[in-house]
């Protein structure tokens, strides 16, 4: 199950490095030095916008972990955005696609085997096609509908709830798990940037504080292999299907904003289970994601800013007998705009927490090798952002018992992130 504590909506609409704007956009923050282009501007009075993002994770283990050194993991995202009603007339209907540029090396994965990744840049070195779909909103908004090609895990997870200017948790954390708000289901082979898989995507607004999506999307156990350029349309895969429920604050403007959200994600594949060859038809997660504002600084006109305190809980629970991790935890505190002077800057402090099961922990004790217990992340970060188009992220983590392997040493993380929204 999968919980998320982060309180309020962005106001750009935008999301995170390689994927779409969610279906669920807000209100947000105030970022300093706004700056476009004129045709750029000109452009999106006429429903065309194009963004470009360049993001850089300078990370290094100076002890611990399998070995001790630095790394860099980049990623360049392109994006175009059609607004159908203003250039054909086709009321509520747009068009998005995205590309991506990444290379580098993953730190946690490659060099201290460490389960949860300290980047939230995933993946490979690659180029390819990210997302591209059709979008109808219908009903007086009340109803969306997205299909094509999807990167849905920043539609099920931890987005479109916070104050920053991103509108998403993405923009809040380094760390993969505290970013997305899913940290189990990676195993499940939910599509996440950088490899968007064709699927449909449904979201309804019945109420203002209500809403319900669906997604049903192809699955696969490896997002890159076979489709190595993100071009080719392939629905032979098993289907993987999602649904969520939530619950939102229908006024941003009080003092104490919240989104809180449960769901379950299905993939139709065959998974091998452990200590057996047998497979076994279907794998299963349930996640629940919850915000909260703890405290909201007032304005001179007595209304509530953006700056304040936000709480932040995941938590997701998969079968042990089909997964090496089967219970998760990522929960944390930020705190926007800690001084007048600086009122978009982020501080964020948070832990994330993995079981692993005792199936798998049997199955490798069988073949003589050392069990598994748990790993844990903490994260201490803060983002300070110089204008609506350059941040700089200094970053601080440490990961205990890596993977739960007792032969890995435990390893402090040094990182910066550097991004440039053009």
């Amino acid at each position: 199950m999968s919980v998320v504590v982060c309180a309020g909506r962005a106001q750009s609409g935008r999301t995170s490095a390689g994927s779409s704007p969610s279906l669920e956009d807000g209100n947000g923050s105030e970022i300093p030095g706004a700056f476009m282009p004129h045709w750029r501007a000109g452009a999106e009075k006429h429903g065309i916008k194009l963004s470009l993002q360049d993001m850089y994770d300078f990370q290094g283990n100076p002890s611990g972990g399998r070995t001790q050194v630095g790394t860099v993991f980049g990623r360049t995202t392109a994006t175009l955005s059609l607004d159908l009603t203003r250039l054909a007339g086709v009321p509520g209907a747009s068009v998005f696609a995205s590309g991506l540029f990444q290379t580098g090396s993953n730190l946690a994965t490659t060099y201290i085997g460490a389960w949860d990744l300290t980047s939230s840049i995933a993946g490979t070195h690659t180029i390819r096609v990210n997302e591209y779909y059709w979008q109808q909103v219908l009903l007086q908004k009340k109803l969306t509908i997205r299909g094509g090609q999807i990167a849905a895990g920043t539609e099920f997870g931890n987005q479109a709830i916070g104050f920053d200017d991103q509108g998403s948790a993405f923009k809040t954390w380094v760390n993969n798990s505290l970013a997305s708000g899913l940290p189990t289901v990676t195993e499940l082979y939910l599509p996440v940037p950088p490899a968007g898989k064709p699927g449909l995507l449904i979201l309804l607004d019945p109420t203002k504080s209500i809403f319900l999506k669906v997604g049903v999307l192809s699955g696969t156990h490896n997002m890159f292999e076979g489709d190595e350029n993100g071009t080719r349309f392939d629905l032979r895969n098993a289907p993987l299907a999602a649904v969520s429920i939530g619950w939102k604050s229908s006024d941003p403007s009080k003092a104490h904003p919240g989104v809180y959200k449960f769901g379950l994600i299905s993939n139709f594949g065959y998974f091998q289970r452990f200590g057996s060859h047998a497979l076994t038809h279907g794998n299963d997660a349930l996640f629940a994601n919850a915000g909260y504002a703890l405290w909201r600084a007032r304005k001179p006109d007595s209304s509530y800013s953006h700056r304040g305190v936000d709480a932040q809980v995941s938590l997701a629970a998969a079968p042990r007998v089909l997964n090496r991790s089967d219970f998760e935890t990522a929960d944390g505190f930020r705190f926007v705009g800690l001084t007048p002077r600086r009122p978009s800057d982020i501080a964020a402090i948070g832990i994330v927490y993995a079981h692993f099961s005792r199936d798998w922990n049997r199955d490798l004790q069988a073949q003589h090798l050392p069990g598994r217990a748990s790993q844990t992340n903490l994260e201490v970060s803060y983002k300070i952002v110089f204008s609506r188009w350059f941040s700089l992220w200094p970053d601080f983590q440490y990961v205990w018992k890596p993977s739960g392997d007792r032969r890995v040493s435990d390893a402090p993380v040094l990182g910066l992130r550097v991004v440039f929204d053009h």
